[in-house]
């Protein structure tokens, strides 16, 4: 079965492939969410296709969510926001900016309906990280 798209934990790729894109984007440092994501687009983007085999078997010792194993939701929430700035910035046109800061900050501001401030700051404190070090860095 082809996918666009997938989560670690057990993948594997062909080693001229990731010679060819570079590797893995240290940028997204650790902890990091989307690193797996950016791989799959950049591949994708090549003209090769993903493929998700289900009946694949793994033993994996894990923590009770994920693999990061972080257990504080807004630093999670951080981390993510972070490196959805970084995915888009390595894999969309720069002209779809604009909408994907509106959504996300729409997503960052869904938390205060359950009145969850603390959730919202680290949600956009990750937003705006992420653009700090993806479009106001000296290093690009």
């Amino acid at each position: 079965m082809f996918v666009d798209t997938g989560k670690g934990m057990n993948m594997s790729f062909r080693r001229f492939l990731l010679d060819k894109i570079g590797g893995f984007d240290e940028r997204f440092g650790a902890p990091s969410l989307y690193e797996e994501t950016d791989v799959f687009l950049k591949i994708k983007k090549l003209g090769y296709k993903i493929v998700f085999n289900p009946n694949a078997a793994i033993i994996h010792f894990s923590a009770i969510r994920g693999g990061q194993r972080q257990v504080d939701e807004n630093h999670f929430r951080f981390v993510a926001f972070r490196d959805r700035v970084l995915l888009f910035h390595n894999n969309y046109s720069k002209w779809l900016f604009p909408f994907f800061i509106l959504g996300n900050i729409i997503l960052a501001l869904k938390p205060i309906l359950k009145l969850k401030l603390k959730a919202v700051w680290f949600a956009l404190k990750g937003l705006l990280t992420g653009i700090r070090n993806n479009y106001f860095s000296k290093s690009l």
